[in-house]
């Protein structure tokens, strides 16, 4: 079982006694009912197993096991409530607020005329999730419970959809004096996913942890689903990968993520209900494209050469790359980076930087470009010169008395043979990996690498 409220089967022995009634895994425990006719309900997974344990010798358990999809919970029994209801009201008090732990269980959708006044219904997050519901309101005798989210309001024949908490609440108050207002509530993964073609799931995610376990590769990958996670039974799979993660407050949309940045945007906005948009796409497939570079596509969906070269004024501040080698090739560039916009594309290579005071580097090593830039981070007057790999040559500033140097020109294509033994070449970490360096005894020079 489970350790949450109400708890799952998670595995069952195959000599387990409750095959012969037909339960399988998946399915929630609702009520156990023991010899002495003590009924006990609303159980997390260790107090069913005590329980259980402690009348192990009986014969007169009765245990009622559920699908959660198809039955509703029995939350707690009528005659309870109502003596509850009693006590509280000749005390002066007020009836509690049915509360719900652990995973959702209740309608699909309902939709009815609230009356005029308040619902009584308290909500969080965008969209508008139920955390607590008076019992004795008409929206829990319709059938409303705690975890439904509202999908849309309608006020004098004008429909409002895509709430967050704050304007339900507006158009509730403005509205309270009004016998026609409806409201329609949906199970929260009615509003939490969305599917599209080929497997895909376009997921907002809950305020929260997540619950999912990823590895460290790009895209990263779903290695683990916890069965306390609110995506357990989504539809997510273990070997799905996350393509993008969209921030609604920001509407920023992040495209090949690392694990380690993956996580870090979820954490910054843990808090964010329904704010955190991520497109989960089948292990396999090629993760989508960012904006600006489709925009670098031609019409017959081939990629633009390469431009030769660009050279620009570099603004004030980091300017968004990651460089390997030398000379420092773009092993990676951030949506954010100034060089986008300019066009500089990944696998371009850092030819020369002009600092302000006039001084050019040139033949730099990663290294060396890194901390220059560093250096002189918060100036105006950098202006950094990026060429293809081919054909244009690397710039030398040249000494007095030196010769300037000639280097090949690319080929479009190479194929070799390899030979048995190490081939003698460095490669970048990036996808499609770029040769870094090539050691002088390298054979693959033979094929003009």
């Amino acid at each position: 079982l489970s350790a949450n409220t109400p708890p799952v089967i998670m595995g069952m022995s195959v000599t387990s006694p409750l095959h012969d009634f037909g339960v399988v895994v998946g399915m929630v425990a609702d009520v156990l009912t023991l010899e002495d006719g003590t009924v006990l309900h609303e159980m997390d997974g260790p107090k069913l197993t005590a329980a259980l344990k402690e009348n192990m010798e009986s014969e007169g358990r009765t245990i009622r096991f559920i699908n959660p999809v198809a039955i509703k919970m029995i939350l707690a029994s009528l005659l309870e409530k109502e003596e509850e209801k009693q006590e509280e009201q000749q005390e002066g008090g007020k009836p509690k607020d049915e509360e719900v732990f652990g995973m959702y269980i209740g309608p699909d959708e309902i939709e009815f005329v609230v009356p005029s006044g308040s619902i009584c219904v308290d909500f969080i997050g965008q969209p508008p999730k139920i955390t607590k519901i008076n019992w004795d309101c008409l929206c829990a005798e319709e059938g409303v419970v705690v975890g439904m989210v509202v999908h849309k309001i309608t006020i004098d024949d004008q429909v409002f959809y895509k709430l967050d908490t704050s304007t339900l609440m507006t158009l509730l108050e403005n509205s309270a004096d009004s016998d026609t207002r409806k409201i329609h509530f949906v199970a929260p993964h009615h509003t939490l996913m969305k599917k599209e073609e080929d497997g895909v799931l376009v997921v907002s995610l809950p305020a929260g942890s997540t619950g999912l376990l990823f590895n460290k590769a790009t895209p990263p990958m779903i290695t683990k689903i916890k069965e306390t996670s609110p995506l357990f039974d989504s539809g997510i799979q273990v070997g799905m990968c996350v393509d993008t993660l969209t921030i609604a407050g920001t509407g920023k949309t992040y495209y090949h993520l690392e694990t380690k940045d993956l996580a870090s945007y979820l954490k910054q906005h843990i808090e964010s209900e329904g704010g955190r948009v991520v497109r989960f796409i089948p292990g396999g497939m090629p993760v989508s494209i960012p904006p600006k570079e489709k925009e670098r596509l031609s019409l017959d969906e081939t990629e633009e050469e390469m431009p030769d070269e660009i050279e620009l004024v570099l603004p004030p501040g980091p300017i968004g790359i990651a460089v390997d080698g030398t000379p420092p090739t773009i092993t990676k560039i951030s949506d954010n980076s100034p060089l986008v916009e300019a066009g500089v594309v990944t696998g371009m290579i850092v030819d020369t930087l002009t600092l302000g005071d006039g001084t050019t580097l040139s033949k730099m090593g990663a290294d060396e470009l890194k901390a220059a830039l560093r250096e002189n981070v918060e100036s105006e007057e950098r202006v950094i010169k990026f060429i293809s790999l081919a054909p244009v040559k690397l710039t030398k500033v040249q000494e007095e008395g030196e010769e300037e140097l000639e280097y090949v020109l690319m080929p479009d294509e190479v194929t070799a043979t390899l030979p048995p033994g190490p081939l003698g070449i460095k490669l970048s970490a990036n996808t499609p990996p770029v040769i870094m360096g090539m050691s002088v005894t390298s054979p693959l020079h033979d094929f003009g690498v």
